[in-house]
């Protein structure tokens, strides 16, 4: 789509042989976004995919994916981790799941995988980009065509600016651009992908979310970089109340039975 990235859509979690692909949901999403494309990171097949047997260690009695659990199988702790001298410090940041949540390390194998499938993409480009010149071709009639403002390509100052590109061989690629040229915009082979194109949300309502940019998590950050998302707005009519309940109220059994081991007389 123009002037966006395309959809990178990250999971926590994962099987040992797909990202979650058989998943209704996710198949949508694939069907919605591959013609534009869309990419699909899991946490889990990308550990599987490493070659780390995962389900004799399960056997074992160890869960690589389980909570608090330190170490992936090939590293202990994340790059930085390495550097820390406090030992708690260093085990907390080898965490792969807090809970549910990636915990450092598993978020830097997220992070890994964006940066490789980026890299390896701007040397693809970078690789056509060249066969291109070295053939004497413009690299812009692959990826762009002329745009109907007829105001020319512009320079820094003002004026029409003439622009000539050289290959690793020293060869001119590129033709001079004069004022009669026009400015160059994306080529698309489909038409952008609107609001209007998506089907309708399967949990949200349509008030909220069939729109350019619907609300998600509310935001507290000072600064907030980028789009801010919901604030909380102070309000002189709220009143502050607090409902009296026990401390296991609308919390899971197994987060009950993780704090009860904990045998603190408070609970």
């Amino acid at each position: 789509m123009p002037k966006r990235p395309m959809v990178h859509h990250l999971v926590a979690r994962g099987k040992a042989n797909t990202c979650e692909g058989d998943s209704k949901e996710n198949a949508m999403l694939d069907n919605t976004y591959a013609a534009y494309g869309y990419n699909a990171f899991c946490i889990q097949t990308g550990l599987y995919f490493g070659g780390h047997d995962y389900d004799k260690e399960q056997e074992e009695g160890i869960n690589r994916f389980g909570w608090q659990q330190v170490g992936d199988g090939y590293h202990n702790t994340t790059r930085y981790g390495e550097l820390e001298e406090d030992e708690e410090r260093r085990n907390g940041l080898g965490t792969v799941y807090r809970n549910w949540h990636p915990g450092p390390l598993g978020f830097q194998i997220a992070s890994d995988a964006f940066a490789y499938v980026y890299s390896m993409g701007v040397l693809m480009a970078l690789e056509l980009i060249e066969k291109d010149m070295d053939a004497g071709l413009d690299p812009r009639d692959r990826w762009f065509v002329k745009s109907t403002d007829d105001r020319g390509l512009l320079s820094t100052d003002g004026e029409y600016e003439e622009t000539e590109l050289t290959s690793s061989e020293g060869q001119s690629g590129l033709r001079h651009l004069s004022s009669k040229q026009r400015l160059l915009e994306p080529k698309l082979s489909l038409p952008p992908q609107t609001v209007k194109d998506m089907p309708e949300p399967l949990f949200c309502d349509p008030l909220y979310c069939s729109i350019p940019h619907p609300p998600s998590c509310i935001n507290y950050e000072k600064p907030t970089y980028g789009v801010p998302g919901p604030t909380v707005q102070t309000q002189n009519e709220w009143t502050i109340w607090h409902a009296d309940n026990k401390w296991n109220y609308e919390v899971g059994k197994k987060d009950i039975a993780l704090f009860k081991r904990w045998n603190d007389e408070e609970w």
